[in-house]
């Protein structure tokens, strides 16, 4: 491979020269010995001696005018045989034109100059001139005999990227198997090759580093490694890059005094360092994440979620999704990636933040001030693949194939899926000892230095070097090596924090590999957008499959969503695709707002983690293809305004707030799933809940098999009711639900939904007079009198039992007095208020009694 050199300094590690800084000699091997046979390119668009305009244009007739040097004070000890007259051609020396005024020839030093043997070279000293000798170069020289870096171990306790040893001192670690030698590029030589920046070398051969001294505190510095005298690129584990392409998008409102990209001084990003750095002040030194059962994750798009696409807008929105209920926020990716509107899965660096977001202080901050809330942060981590511009990437790239070279110690040559809708990037080969180095300092680094909660890993299933060929296009079936990789990655996690949460988005159609991945202590994305898509168009579908149990997990590892970032949301299927009849229409926005309070009943109540994707709160009805799939979307924080879509996110706050409060600890939720109506059961120490739903677009009855007979409370009214057959069938309309509890709860505010339990079976009855039933007196000390009248419901005969109001059947007696005259006394029981169900002839009606 040619290595590209600056013929100003021409590998000016030793020698003096002259000529102008900007002219380009390239030539092959990087560092030539006397007895090689050396290639040599020279690009006259680079020189700028004053005769080198009569040789631009030029296609034949250049010649090579050149001698050696045994020192390098530019004297010709040795020249070639027969060059005598600078104004005479010279056929030896005659050059190649390769065209775009570039010539080249190739030589053997030692031969070609007549060196006798034991005599040594340092410096071979070129000018390209035409045949007369009237038009010509500058002089350029190329030095002998180098050895281009020093072998020495790395200093103790050293990481790899950059250490700030003091405030004016840094020391720079490049891992680079299998390159021959670094260069650091920079401000600190104003982008130029410089004898005292080339790197040390490890005596493995592994590393290349360089001590570099005389910073000014504070003040920010640019640089770039130069990998082999030809690929300039940024350190892999920057904190701060600088981009050539979409930093001027970024305004200043955004980042302040970002520093300018050095036009015209090198290509490609550069990496900033800078000592002196004054540390974030953390608030909250340590946090303790919610347990997995009441995580609440709020999916969201930094970039769609605020006009002004950044960390500090975010921040100032907490208090609307601290009142939702939200505990856990997940970013999408933030790490630096190519281009600005992107979502972020095309990582360029992994340890930067990305500056169009703001800096890396208010990313800080907007974690602390979660914290602050109780409110848990996960970061969309991409380890799957990377981008082009990762430097990993570029110092092993294969320019024909435009993929990783085979001896990229961090990545897979080729994809492991037949799919290439399955071909992300260049593949991260996770079998590897130095990607699995690598991808453990990732996690550790934002686990430690933002004090992120845990992450999100996007398609894990690419985890693999097994081929997944065209029978297997996602990778669902078992891969025994996948799993491997995976408990290795997160055991290492959770030896830096504990706690950390890790979630995977695994979506195998096969439950083999999330099941033994779950009972590993691993989250799994589960996603139901299918299933709710179909719900809210009012079609039938099983949604059991939210039940951990039902898969023979055995923690409630799986975070259920109804979308996601990728995937339509239920709301917009029902208005494009919905059903319909005269008299209902899921397609109409405000029904479809209902339908999702339906979805919210039978999504978070369920025990496990629970997610959303940002603005389903409020009914967000924009198609997920809008402006192209993953490009920027309608911020609609307009909808505040809105009250039905208020309505939708009140109510998902007050479930939510059940499952939070009420159903954490929650262990078994049955289903009744085989039609359009669905019913479900959820048993928690203390308190049981029944909900019951109707899909469909007609009234429907539904069994909802409560626990047990005996009061019960309506979540949304907080209607107490009194369920006197657990097999009593309820009337349900289009789209109406119901929560009802075993006990009294904090009830939401009232109005949310639309619907009421039906008074003939579920109220109490506070005017029992109607029915010819009289209490008295009521309220009493204990002692109720009943009378009834010939109105009275039922045969005359039956039964009379008292409950408190938590349900439980309560100590009473009932003495005859006379032809339909009762007395109930309670006076055991203390101050308050209690019901009493009397039932005659298969009718029964619910009393209130006020004890005082």
């Amino acid at each position: 491979m040619y290595r590209y050199l600056p013929a100003s300094l021409i590998f000016a590690l030793l020698f003096i020269f002259t000529g102008n800084a900007h002219a380009q000699i390239e030539y092959s091997p990087a560092f030539p010995k006397l007895t090689d046979q050396v290639t040599f390119t020279i690009d006259l668009t680079k020189a700028t001696g004053a005769k080198v305009p009569a040789l631009l244009g030029l296609t034949s007739g250049v010649y090579l005018w050149s001698g050696a040097n045994t020192s390098t004070n530019g004297n010709y000890n040795y020249t070639p045989a027969g060059q005598s007259s600078f104004n005479q051609p010279y056929e030896p020396g005659k050059m190649t034109y390769l065209g775009n005024s570039k010539w080249q020839i190739t030589l053997t030093p030692k031969a070609y100059y007549r060196v006798p043997d034991g005599v040594t070279i340092k410096q071979l000293i070129f000018v390209l001139r035409n045949a007369a000798g009237t038009a010509q170069t500058e002089t350029f020289y190329v030095q002998l005999g180098l050895t281009p870096y020093k072998v020495l171990p790395l200093p103790a306790g050293l990481k790899d990227g950059v250490n700030y040893i003091n405030d004016n001192t840094v020391i720079l670690s490049l891992l680079a198997p299998k390159k021959k030698y670094v260069h650091v590029l920079g401000d600190i030589n104003n982008w130029q090759i410089n004898p005292a920046h080339i790197m040390n070398r490890t005596p493995d051969g592994e590393r290349y580093w360089l001590k570099i001294t005389g910073l000014t505190p504070g003040k920010e510095y640019m640089f770039q490694y130069l990998v082999d005298g030809v690929i300039r690129t940024a350190d892999p584990y920057s904190d701060k890059v600088i981009d050539p392409w979409t930093d001027m998008d970024i305004p200043a409102s955004t980042y302040p005094n970002l520093l300018s990209f050095p036009e015209g001084k090198t290509t490609f990003p550069v990496s900033v360092m800078q000592t002196g750095q004054k540390p974030y002040n953390w608030q909250v030194q340590s946090f303790v994440p919610p347990p997995k059962n009441k995580m609440i994750v709020y999916e969201l798009c930094v970039r769609d979620f605020s006009a002004k696409h950044n960390y500090k807008t975010v921040m100032d929105s907490l208090n609307y999704l601290e009142k939702l209920g939200v505990n856990v926020i997940e970013l999408m990716p933030v790490t630096d990636f190519d281009g600005n509107l992107n979502w972020g899965y095309i990582t360029n660096f992994y340890f930067a933040p990305d500056k169009y977001f703001g800096t890396k202080n208010e990313l800080k901050a907007l974690i602390d001030e979660c914290h602050k809330r109780g409110i848990a942060v996960v970061l969309d981590m991409v380890l799957n693949h990377s981008w082009g511009q990762n430097p990993l990437a570029r110092m092993y790239w294969n320019a024909t194939t435009l993929e990783p070279s085979a001896e990229s110690p961090w990545y897979n040559s080729k994809s492991n899926f037949f799919n290439p809708l399955a071909h992300f990037g260049p593949d991260f080969n996770h079998e590897s000892p130095y990607t699995q180095k690598f991808v453990d300092s990732v996690n550790a680094y934002w686990l430690t230095e933002y004090k992120v909660d845990g992450f999100r890993f996007d398609f894990t299933k690419g985890f693999t070097n097994q081929y997944k060929p065209e029978s297997d296009l996602w990778g669902d079936l078992y891969d025994a090596s996948r799993i491997a990789i995976l408990k290795r990655m997160t055991t290492a996690l959770w030896k830096v924090k504990p706690n950390a949460y890790a979630i995977l988005e695994h979506l195998c159609f096969s439950n083999q590999e999330e099941k033994e991945l779950a009972n590993h202590g691993i989250m799994m994305w589960g996603n139901f957008s299918y299933h709710f898509g179909k719900l809210a168009k009012g079609e039938s579908v099983d949604i059991s499959w939210m039940n951990y149990k039902q898969r023979g997990w055995t923690q409630p590892n799986l975070v259920s969503y109804w979308d996601s970032h990728d995937w339509q949301r239920p709301l917009v299927e029902a208005m494009l695709n919905g059903r319909s009849n005269t008299e209902y229409n899921t397609k109409l926005l405000a029904t479809a707002l209902e339908r999702m309070k339906l979805s919210s009943a039978f999504l978070f109540p369920i025990p496990g983690p629970k997610m959303l994707w940002m603005f389903d709160e409020l009914g967000y009805d924009v198609d997920k293809d809008f402006n192209g799939f993953g490009g920027p979307k309608p911020i609609r924080w307009e909808y505040l305004q809105d009250t039905s879509r208020l309505k939708l996110y009140k109510a998902m706050s007050a479930i939510i707030s059940l499952k939070k409060n009420y159903l954490a600890e929650a262990d078994v939720a049955t289903f009744t799933t085989d039609a359009i109506t669905k019913s479900m059961h959820i048993t928690n120490t203390g308190l049981n809940v029944t909900i019951i739903g109707n899909y469909d677009i007609v009234t429907k009855t539904v069994n909802p098999k409560f626990q047990h007979t005996g009061l019960w409370y309506d979540y949304f009214t907080g209607s107490p009711i009194l369920v006197n057959g657990t097999d009593d069938l309820y009337s349900l309309t289009a789209g109406e639900f119901h929560i009802f509890t075993d006990k009294p709860v904090a009830f939401p505010e009232k109005g949310l939904v639309p619907f009421k339990v039906n008074a003939i079976k579920t109220t109490i009855e506070s005017n029992p007079q109607k029915y010819g039933i009289n209490v008295y007196p009521n309220p009493g000390t204990g002692r109720f009198n009943l009378t009834l009248d010939p109105k009275a419901p039922g045969s005359g005969s039956g039964t009379a039992t008292v409950y408190n109001f938590m349900g439980r059947k309560v100590n009473s007696t009932l003495s005859v007095i006379g032809d339909k005259h009762f007395m109930v006394d309670i006076t055991s029981q203390p101050s308050g208020q209690y019901v009493l169900n009397l039932q005659s002839g298969g009718q029964y009606i619910n009393i209130r009694l006020i004890k005082q």
